[in-house]
């Protein structure tokens, strides 16, 4: 077939999984992923002890520093890039706005805590809300999709 490389190598000691399953029945491949990791995690657990918690749990700590990262990369772009001195005409708190995010991204990088991650999310949709303001467009939030930890995304109405 053409699916891809030719040889798959598997080295000693390596655990390989080969799911069939129907994505459609888990809602899409976000929650997919995250069952698949849970169902991996579960049957290393009962062979390879705390090891698997310890590698999942280092791989959750490191996406969350980089999307932090990520985070204050993009409010950077924003604040440099399209804000304007006349936008604090329609938003007059945007440089307070922008330092809390900056600062909460931080934060959320450097801590593993969900109520600061809570509080980022809200700080940039602030941010996202202030945005289409100065597009004089009004806004609304709709759930991410992402679960209960997802939070929202603002939309322009």
């Amino acid at each position: 077939t053409d699916r891809g490389g030719q040889v798959t190598y598997h080295g000693p000691g390596q655990l390989v999984v080969y799911p069939i399953i129907n994505i459609r029945e888990l809602d899409g491949p976000v929650k997919y992923v995250r069952a698949l990791e849970q169902i991996v995690i579960e049957g290393l657990d009962e062979t390879v002890g705390t090891a698997a918690y310890s590698s999942a749990l280092s791989r959750y700590v490191s996406v969350k520093e980089e999307h932090a990262e990520l985070c204050k990369k993009e409010l950077r772009i924003l604040w440099g890039d399209y804000f304007k001195p006349d936008h604090l005409e329609k938003v007059p708190d945007l440089h307070e706005r922008f330092w809390e995010s900056m600062r909460l991204a931080s934060t959320a990088r450097q801590k593993n805590d969900l109520e600061g991650a809570q509080k980022l999310l809200e700080a940039v949709q602030s941010i996202a809300e202030a945005f289409w303001k100065t597009k004089g467009s009004e806004t609304k939030r709709r759930p991410s999709g992402q679960g209960p930890v997802g939070g929202e995304l603002v939309y322009p109405i």
